[in-house]
């Protein structure tokens, strides 16, 4: 990959965002779920991720598909289905199968972590992190035992933690 690819990616996700903001718009009866309707959040992309909100029915399913099978056709960029994952919160069985049917992904089980950060609809506390801070404690921990100055161990230290805000 080289230094353009961030910028490819952007402008490639900017095409699936329209593709999904005017299937949603013409979808009169789209029900975006909770806490997402003030800011009209149906996805999100990270790094190379993407990850696709709705209300829990076989119908904003396949409204969210078609925006996909669209830009699959379009760019010729196909979702990766085994590493793909749908998680399901407070969906009766028989619709999950219809969704299940539908989108033909993998069910995962909430709560769910990206990044070592547990994606969760309530605010963040120390004990949610704890597993992520554990690990960059021990990464610390390792180059104390290393020979460099306190200035050194210090720029290590912020050079590897601004990298991880970054990633």
């Amino acid at each position: 990959m080289g230094p353009h690819f961030p910028y490819l990616f952007t402008l490639v996700m900017e095409v699936l965002t329209l593709m999904i903001t005017r299937r949603v718009k013409n979808d009169d009866s789209f029900k975006f779920p909770w806490r997402c309707k003030d800011v009209d959040l149906t996805h999100l992309c990270f790094a190379d991720d993407l990850f696709l909100f709705c209300h829990g029915d076989s119908n904003f399913v396949s409204t969210l598909m078609c925006a996909l099978n669209e830009f699959k056709e379009a760019s010729g960029l196909i979702p990766s289905i085994p590493k793909s994952t749908i998680y399901f919160g407070n969906v009766g069985m028989e619709v999950q199968e219809e969704i299940k049917n539908i989108a033909q992904f993998n069910v995962g089980d909430l709560p769910v972590r990206y990044l070592g950060v547990p994606l969760i609809s309530t605010r963040l506390y120390h004990k949610d992190c704890l597993p992520l801070i554990e690990k960059v404690k021990n990464k610390i921990h390792n180059w104390k035992n290393k020979s460099l100055s306190f200035a050194g161990r210090l720029q290590l230290i912020s050079s590897v933690l601004n990298s991880l805000q970054v990633y």
